[in-house]
């Protein structure tokens, strides 16, 4: 099932009476596709979503309903694109599996394709200030481990930072940023 979140007047109108005050964090109400009306969807072109805990669930397990909600909306003319922390190469095969043919934006928007296969978007972030600001952390702090899938990544690095803060890490480092997704643990 995938979920549309709006405050679409369409859904406003057919549920006013019910519906808390506009602009309450109730407002924002989840609607079945099956519910957009039609009208609105003939003029949709593009859905791009998050993967992890969206498209599939938080344990990164596989969802056959939203596999094939994409299908369903790829056949319908839609294209479907994802945006997410993953590698650009984990997308690629998630896009194939599903059949996408959407942009795909990957490393938290670092890195993009308007279509799977298609030519890398240079955003001008380059990957090698990122691996030399994590292999002297690693030089400072033997504890650090670098996660698997960095071989994967074209910008940033991923790593577990062995019980150390944001704080003490970045006090290391200058030109770079240390940042917490709060995803990886």
């Amino acid at each position: 099932m995938i979920r549309w979140w709006t405050s679409h007047p369409a859904r406003q109108a057919r549920d006013r009476a019910s519906r808390p005050s506009p602009g309450t964090q109730e407002d924002t109400m989840p609607l079945l596709l099956s519910q957009i009306p039609e009208a609105v969807l003939r003029g949709v072109r593009l859905v791009v979503a998050d993967v992890d805990g969206t498209l599939t669930p938080a344990d990164g397990g596989r969802s056959r309903s939203a596999e094939a909600a994409i299908g369903r909306l790829e056949e319908a003319g839609i294209a479907v694109g994802f945006a997410s922390g993953r590698t650009l190469p984990g997308l690629e095969r998630l896009a194939e599996r599903v059949g996408s043919r959407g942009p795909l934006i990957a490393e938290n928007g670092a890195v993009a394709r308007y279509y799977p296969g298609g030519e890398l978007v240079d955003l001008g972030y380059p990957c090698q200030v990122a691996r030399d600001a994590l292999d002297r952390l690693k030089s400072l702090f033997p504890g650090i481990r670098e996660r698997e899938d960095n071989r994967e990544r074209l910008v940033d690095v991923v790593f577990f930072p062995d019980g150390l803060s944001v704080c003490q890490l970045q006090a290391h480092l200058s030109g770079v940023e240390v940042v917490d997704s709060g995803y990886i643990t």
